[in-house]
């Protein structure tokens, strides 16, 4: 009970936005620190997961939003979707960079209300924007039938990975932010998220082995695969932790409806 009372926190990070030019661009992570004592003598801890994969965190111009950070003067912006805090941090100019050192509400601070230090270091001044540094997969791919795919899907589950997938423990679809998919002839296919639907060439398109997300370039495989005698639609989840964070794919499962 203690611990699921202590695993979210919810601030305001909906803050009016002040300009800092200094800090736009590219960061590295140094590590992560019970305090500044402990930067100066080199003694890290384990970090928390901040950034991406390369452990970079961008601050893009106007405090763009991208994946779940942003920032305004002085304050490191996260919104994870679970979580949203505001963290506070300080630069510093060194002989060997610039440096930013954030008052970060990691794990700690839910626990016992102490901020940690993360430590970044400005590799670049580029004033990049949350469409530059998204990955993006090829979707220019020509249309291939499969007449296996055809009809209406709903989904029943969300697995990290495909193995993961227990027949007997299905979710409702409401549960679920992707709710469904259609698949129809000639590459055409409408999506339910949430309550939102896409449609449209435009916005998206199929092909044999891939739904074709046009709207944020992101080409997601998908694969059938029967299981005591049902067939479940697996298609990958490309999420900000992929496109931003560099991390492996989810996977969404269905079944025909």
């Amino acid at each position: 009970m203690a611990k699921t009372k202590i695993q979210v926190m919810h601030e305001d990070v909906q803050i009016p936005f002040e300009n800092d030019e200094k800090i736009i661009g590219k960061w590295k992570i140094i590590g992560e620190y019970n305090n500044r004592t402990e930067f100066d003598l080199g003694q890290t801890r384990q970090e928390e997961s901040i950034g991406n994969r390369n452990g970079e965190v961008f601050f893009l111009p106007n405090g763009e939003w991208y994946w779940c950070y942003s920032w305004t003067k002085g304050k490191l912006l996260v919104d994870n979707g679970d979580s949203s805090y505001v963290n506070d941090f300080t630069t510093e100019k060194r002989s060997d960079g610039f440096y930013m050192f954030v008052n970060l509400k990691s794990y700690d601070y839910l626990q016992n209300g102490r901020t940690t230090l993360l430590v970044l270091q400005q590799c670049d001044r580029h004033p990049y924007t949350a469409k530059d540094i998204a990955r993006k997969d090829n979707i220019s791919l020509p249309f291939r039938d499969d007449p296996n795919i055809k009809g209406k899907w709903k989904s029943v589950a969300f697995v990290l990975d495909k193995n993961d997938f227990d027949p007997q423990n299905i979710a409702s679809s409401s549960d679920l932010y992707f709710k469904e998919i259609e698949f129809l002839p000639n590459g055409e296919c409408v999506s339910l998220y949430g309550n939102e639907t896409i449609s449209g060439r435009d916005c998206q398109e199929w092909t044999n082995g891939f739904v074709l997300r046009k709207w944020n370039s992101t080409a997601c495989a998908y694969e059938i695969r029967r299981i005591d005698g049902t067939d479940y639609l697996f298609i990958e989840w490309k999420s900000g932790d992929y496109r931003w964070g560099g991390f492996d794919t989810d996977f969404y499962v269905f079944m025909k409806s």
